[in-house]
């Protein structure tokens, strides 16, 4: 019979081929103990994602916690009632911290998750109400700060607005004031040095004030340092700064002024020169004294231009810019021939725009007889007959002798009063015609023949080329007072405003009508400008 082999097996059952796993499960073991460490690694697994749920889901209320919180700090911070006192924020932080809590917990899905927002949630309110203590007492100290210094600005703008017994007692208001508000805040050195800064802030103040009213006085005080002791050095060199400011335009103003006498011939203010180097920049001021210096120079130049006819002055500005090219250094003479040819210009475009106030500017004699005739008609409230015809004389003789200077200085259009009063007359007379003031209208063109006498004509002519109406002209030269009334009628509001309303109804044109009266009045306005030439002609 054949032998059976046998096998020697050798190794583990791990070496053998097929398919091993981490189970190893002895021939006495059951498979429920086999399969315990899955089940321990599930089970650890689900623990472990309740536990990140929970966690995610506590965080969320918080979230929310805080963020609601939020609007509780903002309104602490915002509102009087809790901004400035911690027990009331604190009883209203911790009321809405209880209820932000307690609707919170009520969302919570288990008490695991209830107790760690209930922890997180107090501890922020513990936050809130550290940083709430904190931020009251920053405002407490910034309201009683505020408030001492509105107290003492107003201690201080009284003194210097009252002056008297407020700035004689202003030391010692604020000494006071600064003790009741600060002795339980700060410590005694402290308080000390708040003292010892109050004579400058006192100081200081008297010296904006000064540099504002008086700045060049001031400005020469502030040189002595005996003048406010108490400021400080840079403060008293920031004063003189802040004068100098505001000197440097009104010393340019001044200036201007004095050039623009000197080219118009006149006397120029006084104007001190002391200061410039102090006040200006170098280059500043070296050019105001340059150009001060050449004013000077030609003020006789100046004087001399008024005396001639403009075709004298040409050639004698010619003859001095000449003289300056062949003397002066190339900027001097420059500047000195800019400042004769602006200023001939002037005196011949001032001749012929307005020759009246020329003569009168350039004129200091007849300047005061114009002073001499006002003051007698103010003198003269009621005059009588007498008066009344001194008054006539003397304005008479006033308007010839401004006819003459403009003879003499061969101004062809001659006037016999300056454009302003021209303009004033025609306004008031166009006023007067507006309401209907026959009376006025008459009256004032009566006073032209008392005012300018034989040059009644000169004075029409002015005031017609200023706007007079046609009316007030035939008036004038119709020598009949009931004549003159029917042609100043037609100025008035009334008799133009029935004029418009005849051509309406009659349906007549105003084009036409216009161009009947013209061709219809034609001979009788020859009459009337003949009349003025001849007038004019005659002066």
């Amino acid at each position: 019979m054949p032998k059976i082999p046998t096998f020697k097996a050798e190794g583990s059952i791990t070496q053998l081929a097929g398919t091993t796993s981490n189970i190893q499960m002895g021939l006495n073991n059951t498979l429920a103990s086999a399969l315990a460490p899955v089940t321990k690694a599930v089970v650890d697994f689900k623990i472990k994602e309740n536990s990140a749920q929970n966690q995610a889901e506590a965080l969320r209320l918080e979230n929310d916690f805080i963020t609601d919180m939020q609007s509780v700090t903002q309104t602490i911070k915002t509102d009087p009632k809790y901004a400035l006192n911690k027990d009331a924020a604190n009883v209203y932080l911790k009321e809405q911290s209880n209820a932000f809590i307690k609707k919170y917990q009520s969302l919570a899905t288990n008490g695991n998750v209830q107790d760690k927002f209930s922890n997180y949630a107090l501890a922020e309110t513990q936050k809130s109400i550290f940083k709430t203590d904190a931020l009251i007492s920053n405002n407490i100290i910034a309201d009683l700060n505020n408030g001492y210094a509105k107290q003492k600005e107003n201690l201080m703008a009284t003194a210097f607005m009252d002056k008297g017994i407020d700035m004689a007692t202003l030391k010692t208001s604020l000494e006071k004031l600064a003790i009741d508000t600060y002795s339980s805040q700060v410590s005694p050195p402290e308080l000390d040095k708040l003292l010892a800064t109050i004579p400058q802030e006192i100081d200081l103040m008297v010296g904006l004030e000064n540099v504002s009213q008086t700045p060049s006085k001031t400005f020469e005080l502030l040189k002595n340092k005996n003048y406010l002791p108490s400021i400080t050095t840079e403060q008293r060199k920031e004063l003189q700064e802040k004068a100098k400011v505001i000197l440097r335009p009104q010393i340019r103003t001044e200036f201007k002024n004095y050039v623009n006498a000197r080219a118009e011939g006149k006397e120029p203010p006084r104007f001190d020169v002391e200061k410039i180097n102090e006040i200006f920049t170098e280059p500043e001021a070296q050019k105001i004294m340059v150009v001060k210096e050449m004013a000077d120079n030609n003020a006789d130049n100046i004087i001399f231009f008024h005396t001639l006819k403009n075709d004298d002055i040409d050639v004698n500005l010619k003859a001095m810019i000449e003289e300056n090219n062949a003397t002066l250094p190339g900027d001097l003479a420059k500047e000195s021939n800019d400042f004769l040819t602006q200023s001939a210009q002037n005196i011949k475009l001032n001749r012929q725009d307005n020759p009246v106030k020329y003569i009168i500017d350039t004129n200091p004699d007849i300047e005061n007889e114009i002073i001499n005739v006002s003051n007698m008609s103010t003198a003269f409230a009621a005059p009588n007959e007498y008066e009344t015809s001194a008054m006539d004389e003397a304005q008479l003789n006033l308007t010839e002798r401004i006819i003459e200077k403009q003879k003499l200085l061969g101004i062809k259009n001659i006037k016999v009063m300056t454009n302003e009063q021209s303009q004033s007359f025609v306004a008031s007379y166009n006023e007067a015609a507006k309401l209907s003031d026959g009376d006025k209208l008459n009256g004032m063109m009566l006073s032209l023949a008392s005012n300018y006498g034989d040059n009644e004509g000169l004075a029409i002519q002015q005031l017609r080329a200023d706007g007079l109406p046609f009316g007030a002209t035939v008036s004038s030269g119709l020598g009949n007072s009931v004549l003159a009334e029917i042609a100043l009628s037609f100025d008035t509001k009334e008799e133009k405003k029935e004029i418009k309303e005849y051509l309406k109804t009659n349906d007549i044109k105003i084009d036409e009508m216009k161009e009947e009266i013209t061709n219809g009045v034609s001979d009788f306005m020859n009459i009337v400008l003949k009349i003025h030439q001849m007038i004019v002609l005659n002066h």
